[in-house]
């Protein structure tokens, strides 16, 4: 199974220094716990945790300024490694476009359609 999230070497230490457990494996395990009825005492579903640990709902949820959620945006491992500086400049323009929208003004309703003539 590959793994998902950054390896140790990536993380800049060793397992035996982390106290975290790694996500794919924990969601597993409360997957298979709860398909066994076994009650987790989660307040919420599985799937709101792994949202917000992963901190997809930042980028999801930015656009909506009421949240008070600063613009986000995800940007690839992959797409950095293979070429940072790129990868930064499309990181920017991606929160300047997110900055652009949360302010732009909420449309509102059109011009009225004139009046058609008689004939």
């Amino acid at each position: 199974m590959a793994q998902e999230g950054p390896n140790p070497e990536q993380d800049g230490g060793d397992e035996l220094e982390s106290g975290m457990v790694e996500q794919t494996s924990y969601f597993e395990m409360v997957m298979a716990v709860k398909a066994a009825c076994v009650c987790t005492r989660f307040p919420h579903p599985s799937q709101l945790y792994r949202q917000l640990l992963s901190k997809e709902w930042q980028p999801a949820l930015c656009l909506l300024p009421q949240l008070r959620i600063p613009p986000a945006t995800m940007v690839n491992r992959a797409s950095v490694a293979a070429a940072p500086r790129r990868a930064a400049r499309l990181a920017c323009a991606a929160l300047d476009e997110i900055r652009e929208a949360r302010h732009a003004p909420e449309p509102g309703p059109g011009p009225e359609p004139e009046p058609e003539p008689y004939s």
